[in-house]
């Protein structure tokens, strides 16, 4: 959801799918479950099948080990993420991570392969760095269907730049406030 709210109006104001995150979270945050909950479909499943496949497919490419991980907490703010992988160095604290995408369209995988464009990863890829200060996220693209061309795993890094971070703990702390003010509004709202 990072790109949801990342993404604001030239004048910084929150963008539509923002407001619609906004109004999502503050509702979760009143009743304390999970309302227009996706549960998933022929695509995500693709995904989940072969997101194993792919870690596996980039530490042997890469020489990197990975460390699967839950969802990650901002130390301070109530924002968080779950990043596929991270990579540690050798004390065991996070410098990167993984982040594996398995497109159900081999169309999606060409195209992506032909023009380097990830960039609609870009934002959750950064959110991530900043979760979990983060020197670079790597994105694998994965298809197994197209291993016997070479072509089954695409490779590119995002890297860290303190102030893109910047931006986004400012639009992280704005965002939140955004969704204080709605759930206010919902529960005053709810008591009249």
């Amino acid at each position: 959801n990072a790109a949801d709210f990342l993404s604001v109006k030239k004048d910084g104001s929150v963008a539509a799918a923002g407001k619609t995150l906004a109004h999502k979270l503050a509702l979760e945050r009143i009743t304390g479950s999970l309302c227009d909950n996706f549960v998933g479909n022929t695509a995500t499943q693709w995904g989940k099948d072969n997101e194993s496949l792919a870690a596996d497919a980039y530490e042997v490419r890469t020489g990197q080990i990975l460390t699967s991980v839950g969802f990650v907490f901002h130390g301070e703010l109530s924002a968080g993420c779950s990043p596929d992988r991270l990579i540690c160095d050798d004390n065991g604290k996070p410098i990167g991570a993984l982040e594996i995408k398995c497109p159900f369209s081999q169309t999606k995988v060409a195209e992506i392969w032909a023009t380097g464009d990830v960039s609609e990863y870009e934002q959750q890829c950064k959110f991530q760095m900043y979760i979990c200060n983060l020197q670079w996220v790597d994105i694998g693209v994965f298809d197994p269907r197209l291993s016997r061309s070479g072509l089954d795993l695409f490779v590119t890094r995002f890297e860290r730049d303190e102030s893109e971070m910047a931006d986004i703990d400012q639009k992280t702390r704005k965002f939140l406030a955004y969704v204080d003010s709605i759930e206010a509004k919902i529960r005053a709202a709810a008591n009249k």
